[in-house]
């Protein structure tokens, strides 16, 4: 996958805090959108372009990857800097989703 440079995040290394365990376990606790996630990633979205300003959790993984898979280019912004989770915006951005968000974000920086 690759790995958009245009991304702003506080530290890319953040992103080896996120596990396949913990990904595995996101799809027990969350099966429809598991299910979605499937759905999507079996879809070819090639020249397609994903825009979401949403928060950026670890919930927010399962839901934008699909995209990803399915080649589209994905990009994020922050709806709520002071909710941003700096591990999930480091894993989306080290996994092909360009990040806008941080935790802590001034407001000239979230403009």
């Amino acid at each position: 996958m690759t790995t958009f440079k245009t991304s702003r995040i506080k530290d890319a290394s953040l992103a080896q805090q996120i596990t396949d365990e913990t990904l595995a376990w996101r799809e027990v606790i969350c099966p429809v959108t598991a299910k979605y996630g499937n759905y999507v990633a079996k879809r070819d979205l090639r020249d397609k372009t994903i825009v979401s300003f949403q928060h950026v959790l670890e919930d927010t993984i399962p839901t934008l990857l699909p995209f990803v898979k399915a080649g589209a280019k994905v990009k994020v912004g922050a709806c709520n800097p002071d909710s941003t989770d700096d591990v999930a915006a480091a894993y989306l951005a080290a996994n092909g989703v360009e990040v806008h968000a941080f935790s802590g974000m001034t407001p000239e920086e979230y403009a």
